[in-house]
């Protein structure tokens, strides 16, 4: 019997996942329209479109938006890419269970570790296992383990916490074992442009290179009037070694321009700044700005009113 035949109360519901949204005509027309009048203005400036992947390593977003973000510690999609799955549920059950008591748990969770520890060298030999010196430094420690339970449990108190401590090292170390690469899908665009403008060697080319990008983007926000888990950009960058102020000019008269072509006439242009160039001869005024605000912040009778969340930003990242 197929779906529609069903009857009504039978029918599985499959909606949008909650944060997303279907653009459907004659919305999609319109969409289609404004992205056709920004690629033309944005190639009128010379600009060239690039097309990066929609997911890159997590490291990648980490270094370049910030570790201490909220990007980064909350919000990111990211996932572990590899076909081990088989695997991964072993190191789960070791890693994410509970401590072995008794008999039967313990040679449960000794054969399941033996277990990792081989397949892990097979799929190695095989070259379908990265073996970084993490993994090695992981594997040699839950070997250190097996040996520190491979002796019947104990009684209790009569070397309990040398086992618990073997137990708990195999436990920590398995959690720490990465199958394949960690990827993130992208929850911006310039950290892929700039990696492709590095892999690439554009720097090679003459002049500086203008690139602009349309696509969608990922943050795993609370969905809100106005903003979902996945939605659009439109962006553009200069990257090159020129830094004349008549780039930012550039970019600010384009996107000018862009609102104009869209019949947009009333907005406001608010011309922000990170602050001072930081030179190795003068320190810029970024980082003492930074450094009163924490101070500022450290205030106790400040500091207290922070949540706790809060209050590891005011050294991390105020």
């Amino acid at each position: 019997m197929n779906e529609a035949a069903r009857p009504e109360n039978e029918r599985r519901k499959f909606r949008a996942i909650k944060g997303t949204r279907d653009i459907l005509p004659p919305d999609s027309a319109l969409w289609n329209w404004f992205e056709k009048t920004a690629r033309s203005v944005m190639e009128s400036y010379n600009f060239g479109e690039i097309r990066t992947p929609i997911f890159e390593e997590t490291e990648l977003f980490a270094r370049s938006i910030g570790v201490e973000t909220d990007v980064v510690n909350k919000e990111m999609y990211t996932f572990a890419d590899h076909g081990h799955w088989g695997l991964e549920l072993i190191r789960n059950q070791i890693g994410y269970g509970r401590l072995p008591q008794g008999g039967e748990a313990t040679g449960l969770f000794r054969m399941q570790a033996r277990t990792l520890v081989d397949r892990w060298r097979e799929l190695v030999s095989a070259g379908e296992m990265p073996e970084t010196p993490e993994n090695k430094q992981a594997i040699h420690q839950i070997e250190l383990g097996l040996i520190g339970i491979s002796s019947p449990i104990p009684v209790a108190g009569l070397g309990e916490s040398a086992f618990n401590a073997s137990a708990i090292s195999i436990m920590h170390y398995a959690r720490s074992l990465r199958f394949g690469d960690v990827v993130t899908l992208r929850p911006e665009a310039t950290a892929s442009v700039v990696r492709a403008y590095v892999e690439h060697r554009l720097d090679t080319r003459s002049g500086d290179q203008k690139l602009y990008y349309i696509g969608p983007m990922f943050r795993r926000e609370r969905p809100q009037k106005g903003r979902y888990r996945q939605f659009y950009q439109i962006g553009a960058e200069v990257l090159g070694t020129s830094d004349a102020p008549a780039i930012d000019a550039e970019l600010i008269e384009m996107l000018t321009v862009l609102l104009e072509r869209c019949q947009i006439e009333k907005y406001t242009l608010l011309i922000n700044s990170i602050g001072c160039p930081d030179t190795p001869e003068r320190k810029g005024c970024r980082p003492k700005y930074v450094e009163l605000l924490r101070a500022k912040l450290r205030e106790p009778e400040i500091f207290s009113k922070l949540g706790a969340d809060s209050q590891r930003r005011v050294e991390t990242n105020p």
